[in-house]
C-alpha cells in the first residue's frame, strides 16, 4: 500500500508485484528475508497498481505536520482497503520516515496515540521510499485545486440538466437485463 500526503489532498495506491522477472525475485527474496527490494530504483523491481483512491483534505488537515499528515493518510488508506489487508501481513510504503514511529509515539498529541491503537488492528510493515519513487502516488495527491472544483462544478451543472430535459434515458427500466432478454430462434 503506497500512501503519500500533501496539504491539499491524500492518495493510496493498492499494489502487487509486477509479472517481470526482476519483480518475481524480489517478492521470492520478500518472501524469505523480509528485505523489500521494490521501488527502490526507476529500473529496478516494480509494483503494479490495482486499486487507487485519494481525497481532498479538510481544513485541520491542510495544517498539519507532514508526520501527521503522512499517519492520518496511511489511517485513511489502511481503513478504504480493510477488506484486502485485514488479517494479512502487507506492507506500507511511504515518503516520511518518521511514519515507522507511529506505533511507538508516546507524546502528548491524543489523536496520534488513537490512530496507533487503531492501528495495532493491523499486520504491516512501514517502508520508507524516496519521494523519487512515490511520484505515481503523489501525483493524485495534489490535484484538488480551484481548477479541480471549478470542473466539477460544472460537470455537476451539465449532468443535473441533461437528467432534466432526458429523464427516460436514467430511468433503470429503459434498460433491459441480458438475463431477462432472450435470443431470437
Amino acid at each position: 500500500l503506497k500512501t503519500d500526503w500533501s496539504a491539499e489532498g491524500m492518495g493510496w495506491i493498492l499494489m502487487q508485484p509486477a509479472d517481470d522477472e526482476e519483480s518475481l525475485k524480489a517478492t521470492k527474496l520478500l518472501k524469505e528475508t523480509g528485505e523489500c527490494k521494490f521501488d527502490l530504483s526507476m529500473n529496478g523491481a516494480r509494483l503494479k497498481p490495482i486499486f487507487f483512491g485519494s481525497r481532498s483534505c479538510n481544513e485541520m488537515e491542510r495544517k498539519y505536520h507532514s508526520f501527521t499528515g503522512e499517519g492520518a493518510c496511511g489511517r485513511w488508506a489502511i481503513g478504504q482497503n480493510r477488506k484486502y489487508l485485514w488479517g494479512c501481513h502487507f506492507y506500507w510504503l511511504c515518503d516520511c520516515s518518521a511514519v515507522k514511529e507511529l506505533l511507538e509515539y508516546d507524546g502528548d498529541i491524543a489523536m496520534i496515540s488513537r490512530w496507533a491503537q487503531e492501528l495495532l488492528g493491523y499486520h504491516f510493515t512501514v517502508i520508507h521510499r524516496s519521494a523519487r519513487m512515490m511520484r505515481d502516488v503523489d501525483a493524485i495527491t495534489r490535484r484538488f485545486g480551484p481548477m479541480i472544483a471549478r470542473h466539477m462544478m460544472i460537470a455537476a451543472i451539465l449532468s443535473a440538466r441533461d437528467r432534466e430535459k432526458r429523464p427516460a434515458a436514467y430511468e433503470k427500466e429503459a434498460f433491459v437485463s441480458s438475463k431477462k432478454a432472450s435470443m431470437p430462434e
